[in-house]
C-alpha cells in the first residue's frame, strides 16, 4: 500500500493526532491537544477550544452538525459563527456531568445521545435544534451491575438493536431496553482495557485491549478467538496493544502502539503489517497510531502519534514485501524480472546483487550471487531474463556473465561447456521444440536440450554495435518467434519443424503501416490473440497478421506512459502494459486505467509485470515485490466530493471574503447563493476534492451556463478568477477528471448573483426613466409655449414681408416684361441682320456663280476661236493674243470657284461635310453638282459653269441619282435638302 501524509507542513497544529474524521461534505477534521484541525484539500484551518484540552472523539450526526468530546466536555461546530461551543447546562449537576472527561459518545434517533466519562458517569439526554440540552431529558442509565467500578470505553450498535459497550476494566456489555448486562469477556478473559470495539461484515465482534492483543467473538457460533502478539507468523497481530479498529471491505484495519498497521484479511484468516520506513516518504508515518475512520473514495484515515495523519486507499490492495526482507537494497533503482517456476517458487532479479528466490509458502527467500572464486554459481550479478525449459532448469541471463543453469529440483549450478557461453543474455525464450532462444548484444544464439549450441544468426546486418542487441524474444500462439532488438522488429514465422521464415519489420516515417519505432522493448498478446509490440518512447503497436504490417493502437493516447517494458493478459481478458509511469489495465470493452504511485504502482525501470499461475500479478524493484489480484481492483474514482472552500470578491475600494460555511451551504444548492457587492473588479473562488491521495492526479474543467455554457479546461488548478462580472445571476460548475481522462460524477456547483451598482439597478433606471419623461415634458410645453409665440412672430413677419414681397414680384414683372421687349427688339434686329448678311451673302454666291457662268461662256469664246484660227490659212497674232487675254481672263475665274465655295460655306456650314461622310463615293465634279442643285440652278446654268451642253448636264444629273441611290419618284433637291 502507498500511503500518503498530512501533517505540520500542510498546516496541522500538530502531528500527534488523537481523533480524525472525514464529514459527509468531504473535509478532514483532526484534534489534538492543541485544537482542532479543519483540512479542506487546500489549505488548514484550526479553532482552539482552551489549553491543555485533549481532543478524544470527533463525530458527526445525521444532520451533519460535527460534534468533538475532550478531556474537558462537549463541544459541537457552530455554523453559522464558524466556531466550536461548549455544550453546558443551567443544571449545576449536568453542568458537571458535560463538563468532565468524555471518552465515549453515541448518537441515537430523536437526537438523543448517550455520554460515558472516566468518572464512570453514563447518561443520555435530548437536545435541541441549536444542540444545546434540553433540561429535563437528562437521564442516568439505571440497572447497572453493582458495584460499577469501570468507566464505557466505547460504545457501538450491536444486535437486535442493542449496544455493545467497551469498559476499562476489560469486560463487554450489551445494554438493551435501558438495562445493562455482561455479554462477553469475564475479568478471567481479560482484564486489560477495551481500547475499540468493531462488527465486520460476518457478525463478528473484535475488541481491542490495551495489552491483551485482540478478540475475536462469532455472535452467531458464540467462539471467541484471541490473537496475541507472534512474529514469526502472519497469523497473529505483532503488537499486543491495539488502539483502534475498522471493519470495512471484507478486511479489519487495526492501529497499535508501536506495531503500526495491522490488517486482518477474511478470506485467507491472515494478517499484515505496514510499519514506518524511514526512508520512504510512501509508508505510515509512524507505528503508533491513536484512530481510524474511513474517508471518502475508499480511503482509510490513520491518526498516529509523530506523523500526522497517515491515508491510504482501501479499493487498490497491493501487497508488498520489503526489499530488504527478500534480502537486497533498496539502492538500485533498476526494476526487477520476476518469473515463477513449476515448483511455486518466484525468482527476482535483485538490482546489482543477483537473484533472489523466494517461497510465498514459507515467506523465506534465498540470494543468489555472483563469487568470482567460484565456478558453479551465478556467472555476472546483474540478472537481464529468465526461462524455465522442458526439464525444470532455469535459464539466467546476465549483463556480463553470459548464461546461467539452476536445477530447480537441487539449486545447484549447471555449467555450460565453455565454447557455449555467451558473453551477455539479455533476453530468454522457448520455442516449440523446448529448445532456448538467447538474446546477445549481437544476435541470436539457439541452444538444444542437450546445453549445446544448436545455430547461431543476427536478424540484421551490422550497422553499428548495437544493431543486432535483442531485448525480448516472445512465442505467439502460432509459435512463430519474434524477437524485438534496438533497431528492428523481426518475426520468425514457423514453416516446417524446425524451418522459419523471417520477415523483417522497421519505422517508416513516409509508410503509416509501419511500426513506429524501431527500438522494441517488449512483445505479447491479448486473450483475442492480438499481437502487440512496446516500444522505447513511442508507445503500443498493433500487429495485423492478415497484411502483415502494423498499426498504432488506438488507445496508446489514453495511456499514461509511453515507453512499454512489459505486456501481459490476465485471466479476466484484461491486457496490462508496465510503462515508464507505471501500469496500465485495458479491459476487455476497451476502458483504460492507469495506475501510478498514488496506487503503490512504480515506474518501471526495466522489467515488468508478471502474471502468476495464480492469477496474481507480481512487480519487483527496490520497493520490493508487490502483487494484487487483478480481479478485487475496483477502478471506480467517483465517491468523492469537489467542495467550494474559499472566495473572494475585489472591487475599488473593498475586498470581500466568504465563509467556508456560506461556500458549503451554497455548495450544489441553487436555493441559496452568494453575493457578490458591486463595481466588482475580481471575483476569484477556490475549490478542492475530498480525496487527498488523487487530488494531484485530477483536472479540472468549469463553465458558466448563463455565458457560453461550454466547459473551459483549467487542468489541475484549483483557483478560478473572474474579472468585471456584469450584474445578474451566475451558476457556476465545476466537474474533475480523473487520471484516465475520463469525467468523474463528482462536481460541484454554485449560485452566484452580482449586485448592480446604484446606476445598474432596476429602480435607479425607472427613476431616470421617469426623471427624463418629466424633463421631456416641461421642454415640450415650454417648447410649445415658444412656438406660439415664434408662431405669432412669425406671422407678422410674414405678413410684413408677403407684402414686401408682393411689392417686389411686381417690380420684378415689370423689369422681366422690360427685359423680354428689349430681348424681343434685340432678336428682331438680329434676326434682320441675319436676313441681310443671309441675302447678302446669297447675293454674292450668285454673283460668283454668274462669274463662273461667264468664264465657261468666255472659254466657250475661246475654243471657237480657236477652231476658227485652225481653219484658216494664215494664223492672225492679233487674234492669238486676244485669245491669251481671253485664258488670263480664266484664271481670274478659277479663284472665283474657291471664293465659291468659301461663301457656299458659310452659307451652308454642314452641307459639304455631311454630304460627304455619308457619300464618299462622290467625286470633285459631283459635289460642285450637288451644291449648285441646292441653290436652285438651272440646268442651263450649270451647263454654263461647266461649259458642256444642256445633254451632258442631264446625264451627269442621272449618273449623281444613281451615285446617291436614289428612287426614280425621289426629287433631288429635297433629297439634298436634308444634309443642309
Amino acid at each position: 500500500m502507498r500511503f500518503t501524509s498530512i501533517n505540520h507542513k500542510n498546516g496541522l497544529s500538530s502531528n500527534k493526532i488523537t481523533a480524525v474524521l472525514q464529514d459527509s461534505e468531504g473535509m478532514i477534521w483532526t484534534g489534538n491537544k492543541i485544537a482542532i484541525d479543519r483540512y479542506d484539500g487546500y489549505r488548514t484551518h484550526s479553532y482552539t477550544l482552551g489549553r491543555n484540552n485533549n481532543i478524544n472523539k470527533i463525530v458527526e450526526d445525521k444532520d451533519k452538525n460535527i460534534w468533538a468530546t475532550t478531556t474537558k466536555g462537549l463541544y459541537c461546530f457552530n455554523k453559522k459563527e464558524g466556531g466550536f461551543k461548549k455544550i453546558t447546562s443551567s443544571n449545576f449537576q449536568h453542568k458537571q456531568f458535560l463538563d468532565q472527561n468524555i471518552v465515549a459518545l453515541k448518537f441515537m434517533t430523536d437526537n438523543i445521545i448517550y455520554i460515558s466519562t472516566d468518572s464512570g458517569n453514563f447518561f443520555q439526554y435530548k437536545y435541541d435544534d441549536s444542540l444545546n440540552p434540553i433540561e429535563d431529558s437528562f437521564k442516568g442509565i439505571l440497572n447497572r451491575p453493582a458495584p460499577l467500578k469501570f468507566h464505557i470505553t466505547k460504545i457501538i450498535d450491536g444486535p437486535e438493536e442493542s449496544l455493545i459497550l467497551g469498559t476499562s476494566y476489560g469486560e463487554v456489555f450489551k445494554m438493551k431496553d435501558g438495562t445493562i448486562s455482561h455479554y462477553f469477556l469475564k475479568n478471567s478473559e481479560n482484564i486489560y482495557r477495551i481500547n475499540d470495539l468493531s462488527m465486520d461484515e460476518h457478525n463478528n465482534l473484535w475488541v481491542a485491549t490495551d495489552g491483551n492483543g485482540l478478540f475475536k467473538i462469532d455472535l452467531i457460533k458464540n467462539k471467541t478467538k484471541h490473537f496475541i502478539k507472534n512474529k514469526s507468523s502472519n497469523l497473529s497481530i505483532n503488537n499486543n496493544v491495539v488502539l483502534c479498529l475498522l471493519s470495512d471491505n471484507n478486511r479489519v484495519w487495526m492501529g497499535t502502539d508501536g506495531g503500526g498497521l495491522n490488517l486482518y484479511y477474511h478470506d485467507s484468516e491472515t494478517f499484515e503489517y505496514y510499519t514506518q520506513d524511514f526512508y520512504s516518504t510512501t509508508n505510515i508515518a509512524d507505528n503508533s497510531i491513536l484512530d481510524i475512520k474511513k474517508g471518502h473514495n475508499n480511503t482509510i484515515l490513520l491518526s498516529t502519534v509523530h506523523g500526522g495523519l497517515s491515508i491510504v486507499k482501501n479499493n487498490f490492495d497491493i501487497k508488498n514485501i520489503p526489499a530488504l526482507k527478500l534480502g537486497f537494497s533498496t539502492k538500485d533503482q533498476q526494476g526487477s524480472n520476476i518469473l515463477e517456476d513449476s515448483n511455486k517458487k518466484i525468482w527476482i532479479s535483485a538490482g546489482r546483487e543477483g537473484l533472489v528466490k523466494y517461497d510465498p509458502d514459507s515467506g523465506s527467500s534465498t540470494l543468489f550471487t555472483d563469487n568470482p572464486s567460484l565456478v558453479s554459481d551465478l556467472n555476472g550479478s546483474i540478472v537481464m531474463s529468465m526461462v524455465e525449459d522442458h526439464n525444470k532448469r532455469l535459464w539466467v541471463g546476465t549483463l556480463r556473465g553470459g548464461i546461467s543453469i539452476i536445477d530447480l529440483n537441487s539449486d545447484e549450478f549447471l555449467n555450460l561447456k565453455p565454447e557455449n557461453q555467451v558473453h551477455q543474455a539479455y533476453a530468454l525464450a522457448l520455442d516449440h521444440s523446448g529448445n532456448i532462444w538467447v538474446g546477445n548484444r549481437t544476435g541470436i544464439t539457439i541452444y538444444n536440450e542437450n546445453l549445446d549450441i544448436k545455430e547461431k544468426f543476427t536478424p540484421t546486418e551490422p550497422l553499428y554495435n548495437s544493431s543486432n542487441l535483442v531485448n525480448v524474444i516472445f512465442k505467439d500462439i502460432k509459435n512463430d518467434m519474434w524477437v524485438g532488438t534496438a533497431n528492428g522488429l523481426f518475426r520468425y514465422e514457423l514453416i516446417n519443424k524446425g524451418q522459419y521464415k523471417k520477415h523483417s519489420y522497421y519505422h517508416d516515417n513516409t509508410d503509416s503501416t509501419t511500426i513506429n519505432g524501431n527500438h522494441i522493448l517488449s512483445v505479447g498478446q491479448n486473450s483475442n490473440l492480438n499481437i502487440f509490440i512496446g516500444t522505447y518512447g513511442y508507445g503500443v503497436n498493433q500487429f495485423n497478421r492478415k497484411q502483415n504490417n502494423f498499426s498504432p493502437y488506438t488507445l496508446s493516447d489514453q495511456m499514461a506512459g509511453k515507453t512499454i517494458e512489459g505486456i501481459i493478459c490476465d485471466k479476466n481478458k484484461n491486457t496490462w502494459f508496465s510503462t515508464n509511469l507505471g501500469l496500465t489495465k485495458v479491459d476487455s470493452l476497451q476502458n483504460v486505467f492507469n495506475f501510478n504511485h498514488n496506487d503503490a504502482v512504480y515506474p518501471f525501470n526495466g522489467g515488468g509485470a508478471y502474471l502468476g499461475t495464480n492469477g496474481l500479478i507480481y512487480m519487483a524493484g527496490s520497493f520490493g515485490l508487490s502483487y494484487f489480484n487483478p480481479a478485487l481492483i475496483d477502478n471506480s474514482e467517483s465517491e468523492f466530493k469537489i467542495n467550494f472552500i474559499a472566495a473572494k470578491a475585489i472591487s475599488q475600494n473593498t475586498e470581500t471574503s466568504y465563509s467556508f460555511n456560506e461556500l458549503t451551504q451554497c455548495n450544489n444548492n441553487f436555493d441559496s447563493n452568494i453575493t457578490i457587492p458591486p463595481n466588482n473588479n475580481l471575483f476569484t473562488i477556490t475549490y478542492s476534492c475530498s480525496d487527498p491521495i488523487i487530488s494531484n492526479d485530477l483536472k479540472y474543467e468549469y463553465k458558466i451556463a448563463e455565458l457560453n455554457n461550454t466547459w473551459n479546461n483549467v487542468g489541475s488548478q484549483q483557483t478560478i478568477t473572474f474579472s468585471n462580472m456584469n450584474p445578474g445571476t451566475y451558476s457556476l460548475w465545476v466537474k474533475a477528471i480523473d487520471k484516465n481522462g475520463t469525467p468523474v460524477k463528482a462536481h460541484a456547483s454554485l449560485k452566484i448573483t452580482v449586485l448592480p451598482a446604484i446606476h445598474q439597478t432596476i429602480w435607479f433606471k425607472v427613476l431616470m426613466i421617469l426623471l427624463a419623461i418629466v424633463l421631456l415634458l416641461i421642454i415640450y410645453f415650454w417648447r410649445i409655449s415658444f412656438l406660439r409665440k415664434k408662431e405669432i412672430h412669425l406671422k407678422n413677419l410674414l405678413d410684413q414681408k408677403t407684402n414686401e414681397a408682393k411689392r417686389q414680384e411686381q417690380r420684378i414683372a415689370q423689369d422681366k416684361i422690360r427685359m423680354l421687349q428689349i430681348e424681343k427688339d434685340h432678336q428682331e434686329l438680329s434676326q434682320k441682320q441675319l436676313i441681310a448678311e443671309l441675302k447678302f451673302k446669297n447675293q454674292e454666291l450668285t454673283n460668283n456663280t454668274l462669274l463662273t457662268v461667264h468664264k465657261n461662256d468666255l472659254l466657250n469664246n475661246i475654243k471657237d476661236k480657236l477652231q476658227f484660227e485652225v481653219k484658216q490659212k494664215q494664223i492672225d497674232k492679233k487674234n492669238i493674243l486676244l485669245l491669251i487675254d481671253h485664258i488670263n481672263d480664266s484664271f481670274m475665274l478659277d479663284k472665283e470657284w474657291e471664293q465659291f465655295y468659301a461663301l457656299f460655306k458659310e452659307v451652308h456650314p454642314f452641307f459639304l461635310d455631311n454630304l460627304k461622310s455619308k457619300h464618299s463615293n462622290l467625286s470633285e465634279r459631283d459635289i460642285k453638282l450637288c451644291a449648285l442643285i441646292l441653290m436652285k440652278f438651272t440646268s442651263q446654268n450649270i451647263a454654263n459653269l461647266f461649259g458642256i451642253s444642256l445633254s451632258s448636264i442631264k446625264v451627269a444629273r442621272h449618273r449623281l441619282r444613281r451615285k446617291l441611290n436614289l428612287e426614280n419618284d425621289q426629287d433631288l433637291y429635297t433629297f439634298l435638302k436634308k444634309y443642309n
